[in-house]
């Protein structure tokens, strides 16, 4: 669910900004000649073989993580040291927060590389399509032509 969340924003906000960085296409060309597509961005969070392998990658991840502060705990639980229990949790917690920030640096840039995918898949669709803007299908009242399986077959045949 988080995952779908970070994905759906950063690919609303990256959407929006599309139709003000084509400003100058979008005013000197009437608006109604223009070819508008929609992706539903929840569809190939659930259904895209990239999105699943990087839910896959973050629940391995997470795994890693519990299993590392238990190994971690059992260690300092067995060892000889001087250290006063109070310690030990501290170091245990010092150790573990460590290895969460690695991780999450490990999810984030395979976070951004999915997303670059997905933008990628986008403009390659657009292209083929000859459409000329693309929308999330929450920001449409109506119209528009759904690409979002065509934006899923093109990410996923690009492994």
């Amino acid at each position: 669910m988080k995952l779908q969340k970070l994905l759906l924003i950063a690919l609303v906000a990256s959407t929006l900004a599309v139709p003000a960085q084509m400003g100058q296409k979008a005013q000197s060309a009437e608006l109604t000649n223009q070819n508008v597509g929609f992706i539903d961005v929840n569809y190939i969070v659930n259904n895209s073989k990239e999105t699943q392998a990087l839910k896959q990658k973050q629940d391995t991840l997470t795994v890693e993580l519990q299993k590392f502060g238990i190994t971690e705990k059992e260690k300092m639980m067995n060892s000889k040291t001087s250290l006063n229990k109070e310690d030990m949790e501290k170091e245990l917690i010092k150790k573990v927060s460590l290895k969460k920030d690695d991780l999450e640096k490990q999810y984030r840039d395979n976070f951004i590389a999915v997303q670059q995918k997905i933008k990628t898949a986008v403009a390659t669709v657009e292209k083929q399509k000859h459409i000329d803007l693309v929308f999330t299908k929450d920001s449409l009242v109506s119209g528009g032509v759904d690409i979002t399986k065509d934006v899923i077959d093109v990410l996923d045949s690009t492994k």
